[in-house]
C-alpha cells in the first residue's frame, strides 16, 4: 500500500502538473486557432512555471496576432509586458518604438527609443546606440525638436555620431527593419505572463475553458483582419443581441475603440460610457472618452471626462500624466494656449521626457 501511496503521489508531481495544463492549453488553442487569448493564457503557463524565455515568445506571437487583427492596443500591452520581465529584450523595444509611430503616437515612440539608446550606452553598445538615433531622426527628419533631441544626447555624452558609427555592432544587433524581414513565428508557441482580462477590461467571459471539444472548432467566425471595419461592427453588434453574456464592460470597450478608430465619436462616446458604468475605475476608458469629446470640439464635457479620470482612486503617475496632457491638448484645440501652456508646464515638472511636452512647450512659448 505504502508505494502504490508513492506512485500516486509522484504522478501528480509539479511537472505533471505543468505538462497535463498546457496539453489542455494547446489542444484547446488547436480547436480555436483564432482566439488568441488562449496563447495568452499558454505564456501565463510558462511564466508561472518560471519558463521566461517560452514565456516571451509566445507573448511575441500574441502580440504579432493581434496587431494582424488591429487590436493595436492590446498588442502595445504585451510589448511593454514583455519589456517589464526582461528589460534586455531590445528587439522588442524597437517592435514597440515603431508600432506606436505608424498607429501616430509619435511622441511614444520617440520616448521609447529614446530610452532604448540609454539603455544601449549603459551597456558600452555606443554603435547600437547610435543606429537608434538614426532612427530617431528618420522618425521625422523636419522636426527641431527630434533633432535636438538626437544632438543632446552626443553632447551630454561628449560623443561623436561619426565615431561611434565605426565602432561597429558590440553583438549581432539589427535593426527592426531587417529583423522584420526575417520575422518567423515560433513552431512551438510559449508566452509568459500577461493580464489579458486587465487589459480588455475584467470580465468572466473572456476566461478560457481548456476542456473545449474538437466540434467547436467549426464555430469560429470570420478573422477580423478579413473584415471591413463596417463588417467588425455589424459583428459585435450582432454579437450583443445574440448572447446577453456579450453585454459586459470588456466588450463595451472593445466596441468603443472600433468606433472611436472610425472617427464616430458620438457612438464611440456611448459605448466608453456603458463600459466605465460596469468598471469605475477604468482610467482608458476616461482617457477615450476625452478623445471622443475633443474630437466632436465639445470642449466642456472633455474636461468633465478628464476630471473624473483623474478622481480615480489610487491612479497611477502615468495614467494620470496621460490625463494631464490630454487636458493641455484639449485647450491647445480650443484656442487657450494660456492654460494649455500651464498644463504642459506642470507634466515637464513631474516628468520633463514625458512623451512630446517639451516639444509642446517649446510651440507655445
Amino acid at each position: 500500500m505504502k508505494f502504490s501511496f508513492l506512485k500516486n503521489f509522484r504522478k501528480k508531481s509539479p511537472e505533471k502538473i505543468f505538462e497535463d495544463k498546457l496539453k489542455k492549453l494547446r489542444k484547446a488553442s488547436e480547436a480555436r486557432p483564432d482566439d488568441i487569448r488562449i496563447h495568452i493564457k499558454i505564456a501565463e503557463h510558462y511564466l508561472e512555471a518560471k519558463k521566461k524565455k517560452e514565456a516571451i515568445e509566445t507573448f511575441l506571437f500574441a502580440a504579432k496576432e493581434y496587431q494582424k487583427k488591429r487590436l493595436i492596443q492590446i498588442a502595445i500591452a504585451i510589448y511593454k509586458n514583455i519589456i517589464l520581465i526582461d528589460p534586455d529584450q531590445y528587439d522588442v523595444y524597437l517592435e514597440l518604438a515603431e508600432l506606436q509611430i505608424k498607429n501616430e503616437l509619435i511622441g511614444d515612440g520617440v520616448a521609447l527609443l529614446e530610452k532604448l539608446a540609454k539603455h544601449y550606452y549603459e551597456k558600452g553598445m555606443k554603435f547600437e546606440a547610435s543606429q537608434v538615433l538614426d532612427r530617431i531622426a528618420k522618425v521625422d527628419p523636419n522636426n527641431e525638436f527630434f533633432i535636438k533631441k538626437v544632438d543632446n544626447f552626443y553632447r551630454e555624452k561628449d560623443l561623436s555620431a561619426d565615431d561611434m558609427r565605426t565602432l561597429g555592432p558590440a553583438d549581432k544587433w539589427k535593426l527592426v527593419e531587417e529583423a522584420q524581414k526575417e520575422d518567423k513565428s515560433p513552431s512551438d508557441l510559449k508566452q509568459s505572463f500577461f493580464d489579458l482580462e486587465e487589459v480588455l477590461g475584467e470580465d468572466e467571459s473572456y476566461s478560457i475553458d481548456v476542456n473545449i471539444g474538437e466540434s467547436e472548432a467549426d464555430s469560429q467566425t470570420e478573422p477580423a483582419e478579413k473584415m471591413s471595419p463596417v463588417e467588425v461592427l455589424n459583428k459585435l453588434q450582432k454579437m450583443v443581441k445574440s448572447s446577453p453574456d456579450n453585454d459586459n464592460p470588456a466588450f463595451h470597450y472593445n466596441m468603443g475603440l472600433a468606433l472611436y478608430r472610425s472617427n464616430k465619436f458620438d457612438q464611440a462616446i456611448d459605448e466608453f460610457e456603458q463600459a466605465v458604468d460596469g468598471d469605475k475605475n477604468n482610467i482608458d476608458c476616461y482617457k477615450k472618452l476625452a478623445g471622443c469629446a475633443k474630437g466632436l470640439n465639445d470642449f466642456k464635457r472633455a474636461r468633465k471626462y478628464i476630471k473624473k479620470g483623474l478622481s480615480v482612486k489610487n491612479i497611477n503617475s502615468e495614467d494620470e500624466l496621460d490625463l494631464n496632457f490630454e487636458l493641455g491638448l484639449i485647450y491647445k484645440k480650443k484656442g487657450d494656449m494660456k492654460k494649455a501652456l500651464k498644463v504642459f508646464k506642470k507634466i515637464q515638472k513631474k516628468d520633463e521626457n514625458y512623451r512630446s511636452v517639451k516639444n509642446e512647450i517649446m510651440k507655445l512659448s
